[in-house]
C-alpha cells in the first residue's frame, strides 16, 4: 500500500460534502486512495468568471496534520530548512514573472509546469510544496492544478479525486474553467481536480480548447501562479504536450537513482518549451541531511535539464 493510499485509508471515514442547501450529508468511499482530507462542499463565494456568469467554489479543507507528517509544508507545521529550500526554488520563478523578461516572451510565465523523466521523482511532492511556499507570498495567490490523469496522486491527497476537473472541462467543451476550482482552508490557495481519464487525452491536451482554457486561467488573475502536476516525460505521451503549452517547466530528478539516460531522453522532449529549468530532489550533503530532501536547481531560458 503506499504513501498516499494509508494517509486515505486513516481518514476514510472524515469525508464529508456540504450541498448548496447546508444540509450535511456524510459520504464514506470505499476507496482509500481517494480520501486524504476532508471535504466542506460549496459555500458562499461567489467569483466572476465572465461579464454574465457568477460561479460558486467548492472548499476542499486539507488535513494539516497528516500532510505534515508526509513532508508537506502545511500551515502551523514548521519544517525551517526545508521551507528556506522552497524559498531558493520558487524565487528563480518568480523573477521570470517580472514585466520585463514576460513582456518579449509568447506563453505566460505564470503558468507552471512540474514534470520528471520517471514516475517516483517526487514531482506531486514538489508541486504541492512548491504551490504552499508560493501561496506564502503575500501579493500572490496559486491555483494547483492535477494534470496527471492516469496517478491523480496530487487529487488523492488533497481528497478530491471525484470531482470534475481539467479533463472534464476539455471533453464537455466548456471554455472557462473558473467554476471547475475548488478552494483550500489555505490562505491564497486554490486548486483543480483533474477529473476522469480518458483514451484521448494526448488530441485534449493538444486542441485549441486545452490553449483557450490556460489563457483565461492565467489572464483571470494577473497575480495569481498556476502550478501544473503533469505526467512523467518518459512513462507518457501527454506530458510533452503539455509541456508546450506552459510558460515555465521545472524537471524534476531523483539524486543517485534516475539514469541519466533517461534525464537526456526527458530533455530532449522539452527542446523548444519556453523556460526549462531541473530540480534536483532527494539529494544527500550538509544542506539536506536534516530532513531527507535537497535540491539542485538549473535555470535559463531553453536550457536542457542536467542530472
Amino acid at each position: 500500500m503506499s504513501t498516499i493510499e494509508k494517509a486515505a485509508a486513516k481518514l476514510v471515514s472524515k469525508k464529508k460534502i456540504v450541498q448548496p442547501s447546508e444540509s450535511v450529508v456524510e459520504k464514506v468511499d470505499t476507496r482509500a486512495a481517494d480520501v486524504a482530507v476532508n471535504v466542506s462542499g460549496i459555500d458562499n463565494k461567489i467569483a466572476e468568471e465572465s461579464s454574465t456568469t457568477t460561479i460558486l467554489h467548492q472548499t476542499c479543507e486539507l488535513d494539516f496534520e497528516m500532510l505534515a507528517e508526509n513532508g508537506f509544508l502545511v500551515p502551523g507545521h514548521n519544517n525551517p530548512q526545508q521551507s528556506q529550500e522552497f524559498r531558493r526554488i520558487k524565487r528563480p520563478l518568480l523573477l521570470n514573472q517580472q514585466p520585463k523578461i514576460a513582456a518579449d516572451l509568447p506563453l505566460p510565465t505564470n503558468v507552471i509546469f512540474i514534470t520528471s523523466a520517471m514516475p517516483g521523482e517526487g514531482k506531486t511532492f514538489v508541486s504541492l510544496n512548491l504551490a504552499l511556499s508560493l501561496a506564502a507570498e503575500l501579493d500572490k495567490s496559486v491555483l494547483l492544478i492535477d494534470g496527471d490523469a492516469a496517478k491523480q496522486d496530487l487529487s488523492r491527497w488533497m481528497g478530491i479525486a471525484d470531482q470534475p476537473g481539467l479533463v472534464d472541462l476539455l471533453t464537455t467543451g466548456k471554455p472557462y474553467a473558473e467554476s471547475s476550482i475548488i478552494d483550500t482552508n489555505v490562505d491564497r490557495l486554490q486548486v483543480m481536480p483533474c477529473g476522469a481519464m480518458v483514451d484521448n487525452l494526448d488530441e485534449l491536451y493538444a486542441s485549441k480548447l486545452m490553449d483557450t482554457l490556460l489563457s483565461g486561467l492565467a489572464s483571470f488573475d494577473s497575480n495569481r501562479i498556476l502550478i501544473v502536476d503533469g505526467p512523467p516525460l518518459i512513462a507518457t505521451t501527454e506530458a510533452a504536450v503539455l509541456a508546450r503549452r506552459m510558460g515555465q517547466v521545472v524537471l524534476v530528478v531523483e539524486a543517485n537513482k534516475t539514469p541519466q539516460s533517461a534525464v537526456e531522453q526527458a530533455a530532449a522532449q522539452l527542446e523548444g518549451c519556453q523556460l526549462v529549468s531541473s530540480l534536483l530532489n532527494k539529494a544527500t550533503g550538509s544542506n539536506s541531511a536534516g530532513y531527507g530532501y535537497g535540491y539542485g536547481y538549473g535555470y535559463g531560458q531553453h536550457a536542457k535539464s542536467s542530472e
